[in-house]
């Protein structure tokens, strides 16, 4: 085959450091357009963008060449950056917590969770962020895990 085709959706949530309510009303449309912007760039397509003063959903659809791991690293760290520029430049507070839930979706799926992240207000009127997190855990039976470095492993030498 000469060509790659893919359809990966990746619905991702993470929240703020301490849950921290840092996502004011007035800040959020601008977030989530700056977020959407950082993954167009990186040739992800975001789907839904979401969420409340203190966490994010993101149904993204991504390329088959980009880890969900980089995709994380580089959304999180630009856009607590562009926070703390935009909005928190003296205390520079802004920080999101350093893991995530990534759950992948498929295409019957896909229209549920796009509706299910636009009416996070109105859930977060009765629910939690970790009521709705723990949720997730129990229908998709995950493990946490803890963010480890990764160790590298050297090629063993060849030769004499």
């Amino acid at each position: 085959m000469e060509t790659t085709n893919s359809q990966i959706y990746i619905h991702f949530i993470f929240g703020t450091k301490n849950g921290q309510k840092l996502i004011k009303p007035d800040i959020e449309k601008r977030l989530w357009s700056y977020i959407g912007a950082i993954g167009k760039r990186m040739g992800v397509r975001p789907e839904a963008i979401g969420g409340d003063q203190d966490h994010l959903h993101l149904l993204l659809s991504i390329p088959p060449n980009l880890s969900v791991s980089f995709i994380m690293q580089k959304l999180k760290g630009s856009s607590s950056k562009w926070m703390n520029d935009t909005f928190y430049t003296r205390k520079r507070i802004f920080r999101w917590q350093a893991g995530y839930s990534a759950f992948s979706v498929g295409n019957s799926q896909k229209q549920r969770v796009i509706e299910f992240i636009r009416n996070q207000k109105q859930r977060h009127k009765t629910i939690s962020f970790q009521e709705e997190l723990q949720m997730f855990k129990d229908r998709y039976k995950t493990e946490q895990k803890r963010n480890k470095p990764v160790k590298m492993v050297e090629k063993p030498k060849t030769g004499t």
